[in-house]
């Protein structure tokens, strides 16, 4: 199983946001102050051409970020090069005593959120062997240049962006201490999420074997029924019934057991097209949205839906949310149900919204948790079963609050297969 989830992907496009944006500052910065020392001032020192030089190395950066699909390097890349500005900056401007050293200090510290460990080692090494060359040989005993003179205000302004600088990536790095607490107790769930499934597998086999026997024998009873009575008019109306009901129970058996299918191995993970699963939902959930008058629609914005394959377990959570939301709208006038299906870069997004009235504001941060209900006859798993099967998948399941009505968010991830076919892995 490839590991793609939701947190990943979005880690990956804000990665790329963030490089490309500090390339662009930095980039910025340096084409200002060459315009302003060149043109401006028609200094002409070799350190305007060295920012030129810079300044040529950070577009071509940009332009590779753009056309590449992995970031990682970009990132790297961008770290190592920026050795040599501060290097170069921190040789004019005192060696060893300038401030400007300690972005030396900043840079493992940003690697260490962008980047993986080994790369995050080899900054660190290369931090440590620049310290060392900024103090013995600084590029004033090579080129002969004046030492130039930082003034207090631009003392003042390396320092705090130093510490804003590695304040940043510190509270990064606590977010993502806590993220990993979360993910602990979702584990605990976890384990029961999976057993439930295997249990409910197993149950709907189970069930399917003994509800298919008897109704094979109940089919086979009528169609002879009706043959030998061919002259009673309400005899075969009474079979017809019959065996449109027994049709009726065998595809709701079907859709059950096949929204139910279990994992054979981790790493084959069921999966159908979207038409086959919501078949399947509309089989178990159709007949009680039409008697109670609910108007249910399913929007769609994304193309080629059709090349989509869609985790068969995404049905059965699908399920759990409209059967929520056909309790929340049965006391409300105007009844409707309505899922909304989107995508963003990687993501396949599905919105499921209702004219219920609303969960409560005081509810809204515990109603995952497990056994919380305030429904008689309901064991209170459902929400957080749910979210924790679309862990499992690399999904999230969340309540977008921001929505008027009340709105679930089903996210999971995609990924391209070699026929340029999408499918959730």
């Amino acid at each position: 199983m490839n590991n793609v989830s939701v947190d990943s992907i979005r880690e990956k496009t804000w990665k790329k946001k963030a490089t490309v944006l500090g390339i662009s500052l930095a980039a910025t910065i340096l084409f200002i102050r060459f315009i302003t020392d060149f043109f401006l001032m028609n200094s002409n020192d070799v350190s305007n051409y060295t920012i030129l030089l810079y300044l040529i190395a950070l577009i071509s950066l940009l332009t590779y970020i753009k056309r590449s699909k992995e970031y990682d390097n970009a990132i790297y890349f961008t770290a190592l090069f920026s050795f040599l500005p501060i290097y170069t900056r921190a040789s004019f401007t005192g060696g060893i005593d300038s401030p400007v050293i300690a972005w030396f200090t900043i840079l493992p510290v940003v690697s260490s959120f962008l980047l993986s460990k080994k790369r995050t080692y080899t900054i660190c090494i290369i931090s440590l062997i620049f310290i060392i060359i900024t103090e013995q040989f600084p590029l004033l005993n090579f080129i002969n240049m004046p030492a130039e003179q930082l003034s207090p205000i631009s003392k003042v302004l390396i320092y705090i962006s130093v510490i804003v600088t590695s304040t940043i990536f510190c509270i990064g790095h606590g977010r993502k201490r806590e993220e990993m607490m979360n993910k602990i107790e979702d584990q605990k769930m976890s384990i029961l999420s999976s057993s439930r499934n295997i249990e409910l597998s197993e149950l709907a086999s189970g069930i399917a074997h003994e509800i298919n026997n008897p109704l094979t024998v109940l089919k086979v009873k009528a169609k002879k029924i009706k043959k030998e009575s061919n002259e009673n008019i309400e005899i075969q109306n009474s079979i017809d019934k019959i065996l449109t009901m027994s049709e009726r129970i065998s595809k709701v058996v079907k859709s059950m057991k096949n929204l139910s299918r279990a994992q054979q191995n981790e790493n084959e993970i069921p999966s159908e097209s979207l038409d086959y699963i919501f078949e399947n939902i509309m089989t178990l959930c159709e007949t009680k949205l039409n008697y109670s008058n609910i108007e249910f629609k399913v929007k769609n914005e994304v193309k080629d839906i059709d090349n989509y394959k869609i985790p068969v377990q995404l049905g059965h959570i699908l399920l759990n949310l409209i059967n929520n939301a056909y309790d929340a709208v049965l006391t409300v006038g105007r009844k409707w149900i309505v899922i909304n299906i989107e995508e963003e870069t990687g993501l396949l997004i599905f919105k499921i919204s209702d004219s219920g009235e609303g969960i409560p504001r005081e509810k809204e941060t515990i109603i995952f948790d497990p056994y919380f209900t305030d429904k008689t006859n309901r064991t209170g798993l459902g929400l957080s079963i749910s979210k924790n099967n679309l862990v499992n998948l690399g999904g999230e399941l969340t309540l977008d609050t921001r929505e008027k009505h009340t709105t679930f968010v089903v996210t999971i991830p995609v990924v391209t297969d070699d026929k340029n076919n999408t499918i959730r892995i």
